[in-house]
This record gives structure tokens, C-alpha cells and sequence, in this order.
């Protein structure tokens, strides 16, 4: 026996949307500068934790396997670089993302 459950999302409706607002906005007004704040620093976080993958990304295609990987995503000015000074430079980056 196969059991299928959907869920289906509601519909949002603006006039939901409107009146909730009308309700809640007058407690939010002072604190507008709060939210985007809090907000931008969501978004910043998100953005950072997106980038941590990236200096191991370039362990890996600069010292690890310098040959066999292809061009195309390669940063060039770090093919005239030493293996240490790119370890280096993406230690540095795991320091500044953390």
C-alpha cells in the first residue's frame, strides 16, 4: 500500500496581507531600522556561508591538481604562484570568512 501525501501551499491573498499589516504595522513602524538591519545581516551570513566552500576549491585546482584540471574557473593570476603562497592565500580566506 503506496500512501501519497500532498501539501499543497496556500494561496496568499493581499488582502490578508493588508490587514495583517494594518494590525502589526503600527507595532513595527519603530522598529523599521531594526528589521532591515537584521535583515542585511541574514543575507550576509547567507552570503558568507555560501563562500566557504571556495578557498578548498582553490586548494584543489591550484596545488592538489594543478595539470588535470581545465582553465575554465581557474583564477590566472595564481598559476604563477607558488603552492605555498596559494595555501596561504586560501588559509588567510577560511580566516576572513570565519
Amino acid at each position: 500500500m503506496k500512501l501519497k501525501v500532498r501539501y499543497q501551499l496556500p494561496e496568499v491573498d493581499i488582502a490578508t496581507l493588508r490587514r495583517l499589516f494594518d494590525c502589526f504595522g503600527e507595532h513595527l513602524r519603530p522598529h523599521r531600522w531594526r528589521l532591515a538591519t537584521s535583515g542585511l545581516a541574514l543575507l550576509g551570513v547567507s552570503v558568507v556561508t555560501l563562500g566557504q566552500p571556495w578557498p578548498l576549491k582553490i586548494v584543489f585546482d591550484h596545488v592538489l591538481m594543478p595539470s588535470t584540471s581545465g582553465s575554465a574557473g581557474r583564477l590566472s593570476f595564481l598559476d604563477t604562484r607558488s603552492p605555498e603562497n596559494v595555501v596561504m592565500l586560501a588559509a588567510g580566506s577560511v580566516l576572513v570568512l570565519a
